[in-house]
């Protein structure tokens, strides 16, 4: 099942992105944090969907990074229970079976 989940944390901006507007580079840093990455309460996570909140960020010592507390919005998979998601079978193997999600080849 698809969801939209808000998230609140603690992002780290580097130096080299300080440069760019705030909401770029806290974007960035968001999707090089979450995107990708798989949650037991969330699912996968697919895309940072939109930035509701960016505090002001404070620099800690020894750390040359900016952290901004901020509230966004993640877009997420998570298979539930007696879902069916329809797909092409890409391989058998001993242990289960791989299969393309449709919606993910049409991107």
């Amino acid at each position: 099942m698809y969801q939209v989940v808000t998230v609140e944390d603690e992002i780290a901006v580097p130096p080299t992105k300080l440069g760019l507007n705030i909401k770029n580079s806290v974007k960035e840093s968001i999707e090089e944090k979450f995107e990708g990455k798989i949650d037991n309460e969330i699912g996968v996570v697919l895309a940072v969907k939109e930035i509701d909140e960016v505090k002001e960020g404070m620099v800690l010592p020894g750390d040359p990074s900016v952290q901004y507390p901020v509230r966004f919005k993640l877009l997420t998979w998570m298979p539930r229970e007696h879902e069916v998601v329809e797909g092409e079978v890409v391989d058998i193997t001993e242990f289960g079976a791989f299969i393309m999600d449709w919606s993910m080849s049409l991107r």
